[in-house]
């Protein structure tokens, strides 16, 4: 009987190592750190008390084996010694405040992206900046343009104004230059055409009444000089015309006189021994030749020119002889119209 207490006293406190290894094994678990379960083997330290309650309904078992109750004895000596060790890891559940230092850390990382926020706005900022930057300079430019257009305002206007007036002056000069090589031109024709009426009306109306041909002969030799003379002027009109209705004027001209000059030749080189009808006939060519002399004057007449010189006479008939008279002076002219007698 002494024994059973000793026994029911080992049991209970058998039962009290095995709930507090229970405990300390219940507050090991919090060593993994990721599990937000840890916080709940807190509330195991109010476990002895279920044991105390539930320690009458165990003790009742050990009767049936009392053999069992030396075993524990031995291994109820170290669990108090176990005890206090579990104790302090409680106290290092606290670990996990740790983790939630390193969930600030990771707030920490979004700061970056807001960086990254402020280049993307700044790029739009350049854009209207050089939009105002362009519009400056068409604000000043109106205010420049008024200045420039009031000082210079003047100066094309004169610039204009003389350029029309150099123009002007140039069309002038130019008119005038272009007239005065026309006049001179003309006076040059008008020379030639004098000297070409001289030859018509005059010289061949003199060798024609001269009564032997040997007077005929001396007369038309001394015009000779003259007549070349002419001829020369009238080939430099032709090739310094103007214009090719002048050139054609002095052109025909100079043949007609040449036609002349030919037939009257021909008479004078005549010798005693030629018939009548020879003699006609030369006499034919010369007023033939005459005609179209004075016919190639008309057509060269110019408005301008002098009034006062004779454009022809009146020719004798064909095989008539003019009045004898001298050698007529030099430019001069005898007067036609004589018949023959």
């Amino acid at each position: 009987m002494r024994r059973r207490p000793v026994i029911l006293l080992a049991l209970l406190l058998a039962l009290m190592g095995l709930t507090a290894c229970g405990g300390g094994g219940g507050i090991t678990l919090p060593t993994s750190l990721p599990s937000i379960n840890v916080p709940t083997t807190l509330p195991s330290l109010t476990l002895p008390t279920r044991s105390e309650a539930s320690s009458p309904s165990e003790a009742e078992t050990p009767e049936a084996t009392p053999t069992q109750s030396e075993s524990p004895t031995k291994s109820e000596a170290p669990t108090p010694s176990k005890t206090p060790e579990a104790t302090p890891t409680v106290t290092e559940t606290q670990t996990v405040t740790q983790t939630a230092t390193e969930t600030q850390t990771a707030t920490v990382e979004p700061t970056p992206t807001e960086t990254v926020t402020q280049t993307v706005t700044q790029t739009p900022t350049e854009t209207p900046s050089e939009t105002t930057s362009s519009t400056a300079p068409a604000e000043a430019a109106p205010e420049t343009t008024p200045t420039s257009t009031e000082s210079t305002t003047w100066w094309p206007w004169l610039l204009l104004l003389l350029l029309a007036a150099a123009g002007l002056v140039w069309l002038f000069l130019r008119r005038r230059e272009a007239q005065r090589v026309l006049d001179e031109w003309d006076a040059k024709l008008a020379e030639s055409r004098r000297e070409a009426t001289w030859v018509e009306e005059s010289l061949v109306t003199q060798v024609l009444a001269m009564p032997t041909a040997t007077e005929a002969t001396q007369v038309w030799t001394a015009a000779g000089p003259r007549l070349l003379a002419i001829d020369e002027s009238l080939l430099a009109l032709e090739g310094s015309a103007p214009d090719e209705a002048r050139r054609a004027s002095a052109a025909a001209l100079r043949d007609r006189l040449a036609r002349l000059v030919e037939a009257v030749s021909a008479d004078t080189a005549a010798g005693p021994d030629s018939t009548p009808d020879d003699f006609r006939a030369r006499r034919a060519a010369i007023d033939t030749a005459r005609r179209e002399l004075r016919a190639a004057l008309a057509a060269s007449a110019d408005p301008n020119a002098n009034p006062n010189s004779n454009p022809g006479g009146n020719t004798p008939p064909a095989g008539g002889t003019p009045p004898a008279g001298g050698t007529p002076p030099a430019g001069g002219t005898l007067p036609s119209g004589g018949q023959e007698p």
